[in-house]
């Protein structure tokens, strides 16, 4: 099949664990600073897009990941 520029990818949603929201968002700033201080810290994967949301529904904190990149997932 063809192979375009955001060709494979993902979403997950989790809730978070009362209490761990901080945890999660520390997390996302470790990896904020990694990417920051080196550029290539995610190379690996051929990332196009990664995107962290941490969202409400009825009181309980939901965690969505979603990663589209290059590679495929063997």
């Amino acid at each position: 099949y063809p192979r375009t520029p955001a060709n494979h990818g993902f979403t997950m949603i989790a809730k978070v664990l009362k209490g761990r929201e901080q945890a999660v968002r520390e997390y996302g700033k470790t990896i904020e600073g990694a990417i920051a201080g080196t550029p290539d810290a995610l190379a690996v994967l051929k990332l196009h897009y990664l995107r962290w949301v941490l969202f409400e529904i009825e009181g309980a904190t939901y965690f969505m990941y979603q990663g589209i990149f290059d590679t495929d997932f063997d």
